[in-house]
């Protein structure tokens, strides 16, 4: 499971083009809410400035199920609402 979030570091940068991310396999993932996480402790932990900042102004949408019988709804996510 460890793997599942692990980004390719060239230069000391993570490899983030839009809203994907290159892995370690050298594939490029598109970036969920979980990546986008992941790949901002790990961008802070190589002092990344530049893949922080990419990071915290990417903008997603992302599914909120309805509860109680309520409807689903998709709703636009960004990291710096959340820090």
């Amino acid at each position: 499971m460890g793997l599942r979030y692990s980004s390719k570091v060239i230069d000391g940068k993570l490899n983030i083009r839009n809203d994907y991310i290159q892995t370690e396999g050298g594939d490029f993932q598109k970036l969920t809410k979980n990546w986008i996480i992941k790949a901002y402790q790990k961008a802070k932990e190589l002092n990344d400035s530049e893949s922080m900042e990419k990071l915290e102004n990417l903008k997603i949408d992302i599914w909120i199920p309805g509860e109680n019988n309520e409807l689903g709804k998709n709703v636009s996510w960004c990291l710096k609402d959340e820090l």
